[in-house]
């Protein structure tokens, strides 16, 4: 039970960390719209986009690198935090005299200042997962909040005070970076300790067959996710895109909240992977998952209509139809995340590279037939039938290790539950009757699932203790 505690305890620092920044991320926007035109947030979307692409290209994804083998006790911390700190400030030293050299070229895009993003963005992701790594999880959350409070406050000084444009947008998230780099440097002793004499060749190149394969896995995760609104935007224009766009937030919300969780699994998974029960550890961690997705889910089903009219202007409120597909995509997406994690815990990266370029090809093929037979829909199964496709390949995959198993019934008889859903939604007119028949269905769930039974207890306790 205490490993069931540490991974909920974990949770809950990683939440504070995070739900700020996602916070933050919302407040910003009408900061963004009014102070930025759409040429100016375009260009600045596309570097920010940019840069997240060839980030674990000219690094060789040795973040990734450099989090996994220090949770790994056979190799030594130092050794392996040195090795990434120095690989990195040699491609950092590089990238920034490149930035410098190409700048004067590229006047309408401040190519130096997002050098400077790419550099810190590394360091920053790089230094938090080494801390993560090594347990100090306390000083990750506050980085975090540090970040997203600099990065906050600069924008609103550079963008609404200083009127600035891009190159103070990107500068605002370069800084709250660096001060969050500041707070890790001196709340964290360990970072002190890089030494040119640690560094390992051979241990070097270890790591690099870790962390390659992730690089073609990085891109064609990004084809999997967004390849979808490249096509509607190139195949039904940019209404139709933006309506896609901004439905696809509300599934976000449910993919987010276990993301969150998902910072902390990988860890848990590493050091689990090898123990003698994992399997029956990881397979219930897995139904929790099954089980927590699908509620969100079908709570989101429960309120769609009257939730869209609410949010979105009348412009948007079509897309509501979408969304119990998008809600179908958001659920492969965690299920096949939460495999993924257990192909990092037993470096076998190769796995999660195969899955996620299947699951590319087919997302790229079946958006562009089915865009042409039934529109913007046709996006968003293609989407579903993508990513279902990436978590059949794993889990099959995964299962030939004996490290999962799962309950094919509760499986079927959730998809069941979201289907009819789904159903209701689409021709039942009345708002009331809709939430009252979807929730009949939530109760199905909660009175056949106990693990449902578990999580609400669990969250009922802790409500009555917060109270208290």
């Amino acid at each position: 039970m205490n490993r069931y505690k540490k991974l909920i305890g974990n949770s809950i620092v990683f939440a504070i960390g995070n739900l700020g920044s996602k916070l933050m991320q919302f407040i910003l926007i009408p900061i963004y719209s009014y102070t930025l035109t759409t040429s100016q947030f375009g260009r600045a979307d596309f570097i920010t986009t940019i840069i997240s692409l060839i980030s674990p290209l000219i690094y060789l994804d040795i973040t990734d690198g450099v989090f996994r083998f220090t949770l790994d006790k056979l190799e030594d911390p130092k050794k392996v935090f040195s090795i990434g700190m120095i690989f990195a400030t040699i491609v950092s030293t590089f990238s920034l005299i490149i930035g410098l050299i190409i700048s004067p070229f590229v006047p309408e895009y401040p190519i130096f200042g997002a050098a400077c993003l790419l550099v810190a963005t590394t360091f920053f992701g790089l230094i938090s997962n080494y801390v993560r790594a090594i347990g100090k999880i306390k000083s990750f959350a506050i980085a975090g909040i540090i970040n997203t409070f600099v990065m906050g406050i600069a924008n609103i000084i550079f963008l609404v005070v200083l009127h600035g444009g891009v190159s103070f947008y990107l500068g605002s998230m370069t800084l709250g970076q660096v001060v969050a780099l500041i707070y890790l440097f001196f709340s964290v002793s360990n970072l002190k300790k890089i030494k040119l004499k640690y560094f390992d060749k051979k241990l070097f190149w270890t790591m690099c067959l870790y962390s390659v394969p992730l690089i073609p896995n990085s891109f064609a995760w990004w084809l999997n996710s967004a390849s979808d609104r490249f096509f509607i935007l190139l195949m039904l224009g940019a209404k139709a895109n933006g309506i896609y766009a901004m439905v696809n937030r509300f599934p976000a919300m449910v993919t987010t909240l276990i993301n969150i969780f998902f910072q902390s699994w990988q860890m848990t998974a590493v050091e689990e992977y090898d123990s003698k029960d994992s399997k029956e550890f990881i397979s219930n961690v897995f139904e929790y998952i099954v089980s927590l997705i699908f509620l969100l889910s079908l709570v989101m089903m429960a309120v769609l209509r009257p939730m869209t009219r609410v949010v979105l202007d009348i412009s948007y409120f079509s897309g509501w139809k979408l969304l119990p597909i998008m809600l179908l995509v958001s659920i492969y997406t965690v299920i096949a995340g939460f495999l993924g994690i257990l192909y990092t815990a037993s470096k076998n990266t190769m796995g999660v590279f195969y899955s996620t370029v299947l699951g590319a090809l087919i997302n790229i093929v079946l958006t562009v037939i089915l865009i042409r037979c039934i529109g913007i829909y046709g996006a968003a199964i293609a989407n579903a039938i993508s990513f279902f496709c990436v978590f059949l390949y794993r889990y099959m995959h995964i299962q030939k290790f004996h490290k999962i198993k799962m309950n094919v019934m509760k499986f079927t008889m959730l998809h069941v539950l979201l289907i009819l859903s789904s159903i209701i939604n689409y021709y039942v007119n009345n708002d009331i009757i809709v939430f009252s028949l979807v929730s009949i269905c939530i109760t199905i769930q909660i009175f056949f699932d106990h693990r449902i039974k578990i999580i609400l207890w669990n969250a009922l306790g802790l409500i009555r203790n917060i109270i208290k």
